[in-house]
């Protein structure tokens, strides 16, 4: 029997049913950190006498990475042997489960061993789905849907965020059902996700050596966010000790960050249209560490709030950008498996965040990693403009 497929730009090209269930299923891995980034003072105060308490609530945020890096690769080779729907449906389950496991597990420890669970599923989630936007769209049309993408992520990111340090006021689990969206996410990929046609390719087809033109991309990946996921591990104690505020008001602050991401998300297209990729990283990481920066000398939720928003303002070209960087590089025939590779990137780079920011934090305190963190960032960028100035004095 044949499979019924999506080809973008022709008779039969992918519904707005199938737009929109890529788009929500994108959101899910979001949940991994935003839905914790506010209790994490909350969970360490709950398990304080267990020894280690401080690395251990932050690996809460942080160990779900830990699985993702082990499984994206893998993920990545199967959707493109294997094909992407059954995957994807199986990814979006395991997802669910090691999600909702923390609403009724009270040992630290077993908290942790689900969200490595949970990870499994954020592997498939987040390589099936930009997969399958690279497989569906093409050319402007995958600019745009990498943008919508990053922007509907931003926009599930705020939400969780502030639902989350609301109900993390009355009780620290209740969070912990929100992966309980996962069910709905499941019905909407069985229903309207379609596997792409590759009947063009051959599935053995692709190597090692096809992925070579994006190793330097994966090595941005994992500089950058490793730096940039200091920002939720870090700022919820930082506004404390500073402020004294609530969990919901450190959700909204938070939520400035996803707000901003979610602006530069919808305009990602408008913007990639006026800048390649190599030099929109000049600006966004200059504009990420310019907000570390400010963060880091605030002394009043006004200023943090303006730092956390510049913050965003960047993170929302970032990782839109990346895609894109990824996409455009790699062979139709390893895209699963380039995918899979930046899926990897990405979560390494958060997982190293919470061993960055702790000695950084013990040494000099929250304001120093969040600066230590800024320069990192403002390095990068003149990185990009070095090679930026480098290219344009070529001849042409």
């Amino acid at each position: 029997m044949e499979v019924e497929s999506y080809i973008s730009g022709v008779k039969n090209s992918p519904p707005p049913a199938a737009k929109y269930t890529l788009l929500l299923a994108g959101t899910l891995p979001v949940l991994s950190g935003t839905a914790m980034a506010p209790l994490l003072p909350e969970i360490a105060a709950h398990f304080a006498s267990v020894p280690n308490i401080s690395l251990l609530s932050r690996l809460v945020l942080t160990s779900p990475a830990v699985t993702t890096v082990l499984a994206a690769p893998l993920i990545g080779w199967a959707i493109d042997v294997k094909g992407r729907k059954q995957i994807y449906t199986f990814s979006v389950l395991v997802f669910t489960i090691g999600g909702l496991a923390g609403y009724f597990l009270d040992s630290i420890y077993a908290i942790i061993v689900s969200r490595l669970v949970l990870g499994l599923g954020i592997a498939g989630v987040l390589t099936t789905t930009t997969s399958l936007i690279g497989d569906y769209y093409h050319s402007d049309d995958r600019i745009r849907m990498m943008g919508y993408q990053a922007a509907t992520m931003a926009a599930g990111g705020m939400v969780f965020l502030i639902a989350a340090g609301t109900l993390g006021d009355v009780h620290w689990r209740l969070p912990f059902l929100f992966y309980g969206f996962g069910l709905a996410v499941l019905l909407l990929i069985v229903l309207f996700i379609r596997e792409p046609d590759r009947s063009h390719l051959h599935k053995d087809s692709g190597s090692l050596k096809d992925l070579k033109p994006c190793w330097n991309i994966y090595m941005v990946c994992i500089f950058y966010v490793a730096v940039f996921y200091m920002m939720p591990v870090v700022l919820p104690f930082h506004m404390k000790e500073l402020l004294g505020v609530s969990n919901a008001v450190v959700g909204a602050t938070l939520a400035l960050s996803t707000l901003f991401s979610t602006t530069a998300g919808a305009l990602y297209a408008t913007v990639r249209k006026r800048l390649d990729i190599q030099t929109l990283f000049v600006g966004l990481f200059a504009i990420v560490g310019a907000g570390f920066w400010l963060m880091s000398v605030a002394t009043s939720l006004v200023t943090l709030a303006v730092g956390i928003s510049i913050t965003g303002l960047g993170a929302g070209f970032a990782f839109p950008n990346l895609n894109m960087w990824v996409t455009d590089k790699a062979p139709d025939e390893v895209r699963g498996r380039a995918v899979g590779l930046l899926s990897m990137s990405l979560f390494f780079g958060s997982f190293l965040s919470a061993f960055l920011a702790e000695p950084l934090v013990s040494i000099g305190g929250n304001s120093m990693a969040l600066a230590i963190g800024g320069t990192a960032t403002l390095i990068l960028s003149a990185l990009f403009l070095f090679q930026y100035t480098r290219r344009s004095k070529q001849p042409a």
